[in-house]
């Protein structure tokens, strides 16, 4: 929706969005491709449902700024097919979990073919739908929170350079268990990196790109 806001000329948007998974999650002990016992088999019905906003302020022609938020809400039912015994807990259960993420951006174009920007906010990173109704009465989605901080180059109306240099935090981070078929909560995360692209249109029909992505992952607990 573009509207006007003073001598700004802004855009507002608003959407909404709804996602349904049916997962059948199983591992078997198998020896030579043959499969002798199961490990893990469990029916997995998950739903999110999520409303955003955003609103660009335009000062100039030179600097905007982006501000957003997203609230999601996701249902997790897991029935877990296999009887409890001394080996294997039962996983069954149901949650519901939300989050609101609040987002900015920043761009400034120092001309048209030199761009900086800077994006800031926090988000959620995915889950065991199991480890989550095991936990009823934490209804949050674990958060992520995360910077970049970058710049985007026209060379010519043929070749385009993005450099960034980035930042992000995880509240919790999974280890999969692979003898169990299960994961595990190791604590927060962090991570920090450079990601640089470069992509060069030779002719009208052909293309070339290359991307160098260098990141550094580390338990903070």
């Amino acid at each position: 929706i573009p509207h006007k806001l003073g001598h700004m000329d802004n855009k507002f948007t608003i959407g909404t969005s709804y996602r349904a998974d049916e997962i059948e999650n199983q591992l078997w002990h198998a020896v030579k491709r043959v499969r002798l016992e199961e490990r893990a088999h469990a029916l997995i019905h998950e739903r999110s449902t999520a409303l955003y906003v955003n609103e660009v302020f335009r000062f100039n022609k030179h600097f905007r700024i982006e501000v957003g938020g997203r609230y999601d809400y996701y249902i997790f039912d897991v029935d877990d097919l296999l009887p409890s015994d001394s080996t294997h807990a039962n996983y069954s259960g149901f949650n519901y979990q939300t989050l609101f993420s609040p987002k900015l951006n920043m761009i400034y174009s120092v001309a048209d073919r030199l761009q900086f920007f800077l994006n800031a906010g926090s988000g959620y990173h995915s889950n065991d739908a199991r480890s989550s109704v095991q936990d009823s009465n934490n209804h949050q989605l674990p958060r992520a929170v995360g910077a970049e901080f970058g710049s985007l180059i026209h060379t010519g109306n043929r070749f385009v350079i993005s450099a960034a240099v980035w930042w992000m935090d995880l509240e919790n981070e999974l280890v999969y268990v692979g003898d169990d078929g299960t994961t595990e909560n190791r604590g927060s995360s962090r991570r920090i990196g450079i990601d640089l692209s470069m992509r060069l249109q030779i002719t009208p029909w052909l293309f070339a790109d290359a991307d160098i992505n260098v990141a550094k992952n580390i338990f903070i607990d």
